[in-house]
Formats: structure tokens, sequence, C-alpha cells
């Protein structure tokens, strides 16, 4: 799932982009918010489309 990447992720923001803590860390949530999501509504990262983002959104 999402948190599989999640780590390689965080790390090429700190270390190749030079993104603060902060920044990483609200990332962070937002992204575990999002799997969160993923996981309630039970679909994969692989198998969502446009018309899922706005439904997370609302």
């Amino acid at each position: 799932m999402l948190s599989d990447y999640l780590s390689s992720y965080f790390n090429y923001l700190s270390i190749e982009k030079g993104l603060s803590k902060n920044t990483i860390s609200a990332y962070r949530r937002d992204l575990i918010r999002f799997e969160n999501y993923l996981i309630i509504v039970k679909k994969e990262l692989k198998t969502l489309s446009e018309v899922d983002f706005p439904l997370y959104l609302a």
C-alpha cells in the first residue's frame, strides 16, 4: 500500500529536495490521512481514478 513508498519519498524530500522537517511532517500527516481514507473506502492506490480525489477532499 501507500506506506510502502512513504519512507523513500520522505528521504527524497529531505535529502534531494532539502525540505524542512516541518514541511515533511505536514506532508506525512496528509499522506497518512489519505492512506487511512483508502483503507476505509477499500481502494488501492493503483486503482484510483480522477473521480476518487474530489470524493476524498469533500
